[in-house]
């Protein structure tokens, strides 16, 4: 991304942030006709979008301009979707050029071979999983020990001891709850309908939501860690939506309306915002034990 707005024709801060918003546009696009495509409603789809908006994952990176965390964002979820539909191309594009840009893209390949494979075509997944690795490591190794691109100190031996040092110890083994907190600030409010929507979701979907810890395993080595975790959105808006087809339209509007709310008050420290945390979750738990008594279809 350091490169990409370079190219752009204006100050260096107004090209991040071009970027940016491009990347958070085009994020919202994507979930929009990416539930459409599923079948849910264009309210379902609308507020689904509206639900990232306002939400930890969505706002974040706009804090400081060289955040790259949008556009690492546009492509995990153009990753995700394609791992979903079994696309190998647009997922190889992604880790190809993903490469480049985080090392967090290692995470797509194991979730492609484990919700992709299949017993009669284990030659098939076995010899793309195998690819990408390939690519990915030709790629990572290229840019920590050439230093074709950065100077001296960012070497991968530096690199790792730094990450061994400060924050395994700093951040994990004196916080054995770290990676709970962090997963809970990132997603306040999706975590209680995601789990519920969990519970009604299909083999993959189930599958899919393992990016959800595959990405919490990075809290052990990553700095800015909430921000880190906030790459498996996909996966937790995946589950939101099974929610969302079980809950009348009304419910979604109210449900969205209040994730406002929370959303509001927690990015703006209000005295009462962990009183709305607590609401969420009490709702999360009513919506769980309801829709598991009924047993509703889809709607």
């Amino acid at each position: 991304v350091p490169y990409l707005v370079t190219i752009l024709p204006f100050e260096l801060k107004d090209n991040f942030m071009i970027v940016s918003y491009i990347s958070f546009l085009l994020i919202n696009l994507i979930i929009y006709y990416w539930f459409r495509g599923m079948g849910f409603s264009v309210l379902q789809s609308f507020c689904t979008c509206l639900l990232y908006i306002f939400s930890f994952v969505g706002i974040y990176n706009f804090h400081n301009f060289v955040h790259i965390g949008l556009f690492e964002q546009l492509l995990f979820l153009i990753a995700f979707i394609s791992i979903q539909k079994n696309k190998f191309l647009p997922l190889f594009l992604v880790v190809l050029f993903g490469s480049f840009a985080k090392e967090t893209f290692i995470l797509l390949i194991p979730l492609y071979f484990i919700v992709n494979f299949d017993k009669t075509a284990k030659k098939s997944i076995i010899f793309k999983t195998s690819t990408l690795l390939v690519v990915y490591f030709l790629i990572f190794f290229l840019i920590r020990e050439t230093n074709l691109f950065f100077s001296n100190n960012a070497r991968f031996s530096f690199y790792t001891k730094f990450l061994a040092h400060n924050f395994f110890y700093d951040r994990i083994w004196n916080k054995p709850f770290n990676i709970i907190v962090v997963v809970i600030v990132a997603f306040t409010f999706w975590i209680p309908f995601a789990i519920t929507g969990f519970l009604f979701s299909d083999k993959k979907t189930r599958l899919l939501s393992l990016l959800i810890v595959f990405t919490s395993s990075l809290l052990i080595l990553g700095s800015d860690i909430e921000r880190a975790v906030a790459i498996s959105f996909p996966a937790f808006l995946l589950l939101f939506g099974s929610f969302l087809k079980r809950i009348k339209k009304g419910e979604i509007v109210l449900l969205t309306c209040f994730n406002i709310l929370v959303f509001l008050a927690y990015d703006h420290t209000w005295t009462n915002a962990s009183l709305y945390v607590g609401i969420t979750w009490l709702l999360g738990i009513v919506f769980n034990i309801c829709l598991r008594k009924k047993q509703i279809p889809d709607r």
